[in-house]
Order: structure tokens, then C-alpha cells, then sequence
């Protein structure tokens, strides 16, 4: 049994329902021909939407929305549809193919998209390759500079006790802990800011890819 005799059926049980005498209010009509005609005539439309043979079920749906507003043949389509409320069957079917097409793109498990989700991948990849970059540079930099300081401050300590000057020692070693202090925390704090900000940035990145490419 084809998609236009399923329809073709319910229409028959909306027209029943819409005698002039007993019949159902237009609100109750059209909500029953989405119920029924609209369910079943628009399942798995985003398969079959641009077949040659999708008019002959537009024909059907034109009749529901007929019984619904009560409208003859006569009336043109597009009004038919507004007077019923409901979207012409081509946009309807536009709008679900668009819809099941997104969700199928935001699915990374899809084989299909597998190629976005490597995209996604693939930037998270590079930002955590270069974060890890950036704090092996930063802790060359501390190590090289706390080097330096300590030799420095070593051959000042040599230098001042030859000479005798206690208190001169005493006050070098004290100015090159201080530096040497100071130093740690500044690259500290540079390191953690960078990362913040790389991590900052490869969420941006992964929400445009994500928004805009898929």
C-alpha cells in the first residue's frame, strides 16, 4: 500500500469527522490531518522528497487541507494553506530534510562525517601540541635563567669572601634568592596565562568549526 492510498484512507476518516452538523471544530480538523494525513504522508520524507512521485501525495494532503478549511477546488493553493495554517507540503519536507540532515552532521559517529570529526580532532591535536611547546619553553627559560643567577651569584660569593666583606656576601646572597624568586613566579604566571589563553582559543576554534562546517 503506497504513501498516497495511506493518506488517501485518512482523509476519509478527517471527512467523516468534519460533517457539517456533528462534526469537529476547524482547531480539532486541523490538528487531526497532522495527526494522520501530514504523520504518515511526511515519514521518512528526507529519503524521498525529490521523487517525481511526491506530487501525488501533495494531491492528497491539498485534500485534507480542503476538509480542514472547507474550502472548494477552486481555491488556489497558496491560499488554501494559509487559511489552514500549515506550510505548503514542499517547505514542510524541506524543513524536516534539513532538520534529519543536521542531525546526522552533528553526529561525529556517523561515517559519513567522519571527516569533520577529524577536523575537530585534529585542532584539539595541534592546540595541546602547542601548549605543550610553550611550557617546555617556558621551563628551558626558568632553567637556563636560574642557572645563570645562581653561577652569578656564586662567583660573587667567591669574589666577596677573598675580599673579606661578610655582610657584602650576606646581601648578594639575599638579592639573588630575591631575583631568582621574583623570576619563578613571573614565568609562572606567564605559562599559566598563555595556556589559559591557548585553551581560550581552541574553544573557539572547535565551536566554529562545529557551528560553521558542520
Amino acid at each position: 500500500m503506497n504513501v498516497k492510498a495511506k493518506v488517501a484512507a485518512r482523509n476519509s476518516l478527517l471527512r467523516k469527522l468534519a460533517n457539517s452538523n456533528w462534526g469537529a471544530d476547524p482547531k480539532t480538523l486541523r490538528t487531526t490531518a497532522l495527526a494522520l494525513s501530514y504523520s504518515t504522508a511526511e515519514y521518512s520524507s528526507a529519503v524521498w522528497a525529490r521523487s517525481c512521485h511526491a506530487k501525488k501525495v501533495d494531491a492528497e494532503l491539498n485534500n485534507a487541507c480542503r476538509i480542514v478549511t472547507g474550502q472548494l477546488r477552486p481555491t488556489t493553493l497558496p491560499l488554501l494553506y494559509r487559511t489552514a495554517g500549515i506550510a505548503p507540503p514542499d517547505i514542510r519536507r524541506q524543513t524536516h530534510g534539513s532538520i534529519e540532515k543536521h542531525k546526522q552532521e552533528i553526529d561525529l559517529r556517523h561515517p559519513l562525517f567522519h571527516h569533520k570529526k577529524t577536523v575537530v580532532e585534529s585542532a584539539a591535536a595541534a592546540a595541546v601540541v602547542v601548549v605543550v611547546v610553550v611550557v617546555v619553553v617556558v621551563v628551558v627559560v626558568v632553567v637556563v635563567v636560574v642557572v645563570v643567577v645562581v653561577a652569578a651569584a656564586v662567583v660573587a660569593v667567591i669574589i666577596c669572601s677573598r675580599s673579606g666583606g661578610v655582610v657584602v656576601v650576606v646581601v648578594v646572597v639575599v638579592v639573588v634568592v630575591v631575583v631568582v624568586v621574583v623570576v619563578v613566579v613571573v614565568v609562572v604566571v606567564v605559562v599559566v596565562v598563555v595556556v589559559v589563553v591557548i585553551e581560550a582559543v581552541v574553544v573557539v576554534i572547535v565551536v566554529v568549526i562545529v557551528v560553521v562546517v558542520v
